[in-house]
């Protein structure tokens, strides 16, 4: 990646392996506010915060759950509303109309891609980009790991 990443992406990639209460986890609320849902499975938890478009997903048992990925709708998705700073996300990068070429041209050469996203290794963690229909970015997830890495 051609430099260090700002903006408020810095603040979801700090909440990756933290628990809900743990520093990277109040951060995490700070930047989504405190108006969620939860949906709860065995080993899992999904939060989302409808209002600002974000949902953590959370892996564990009853006395830790950390989070695995953050996703950041930049569209309305599964009752979310969208992201409402895009610009701001990624510093240096304004995701509003944002394509697959201006993405590249600001994080590097992808770890994977296919059709619809590319993946990019940002300091032993990883961004996924999603791209609708019209080509440009969808949803940003930041991940502890690459599914099927």
């Amino acid at each position: 990646m051609p430099e260090p990443l700002t903006g408020e992406i810095t603040t979801v990639l700090g909440a990756l392996g933290q628990g809900i209460y743990d520093e990277g986890g109040l951060s995490l609320f700070g930047l989504a506010g405190a108006t969620y849902e939860d949906d709860e499975f065995p080993g899992e938890l999904y939060r989302t915060f409808t209002p600002h478009g974000i949902a953590v997903q959370y892996e564990g048992d009853d006395s830790e759950m950390l989070a695995q990925a953050v996703f950041v709708y930049l569209e309305a998705r599964d009752g979310a509303d969208p992201y409402p700073t895009p610009d701001g996300l990624i510093g240096g990068l304004p995701l509003s109309g944002a394509s697959r070429d201006d993405v590249r041209a600001h994080l590097g050469e992808p770890e994977r891609t296919a059709d619809g996203f590319d993946a990019f290794a940002v300091d032993g963690r990883f961004l996924h980009v999603e791209y609708g229909t019209n080509g440009t970015v969808s949803m940003v997830t930041a991940m502890l790991e690459l599914p099927g890495s």
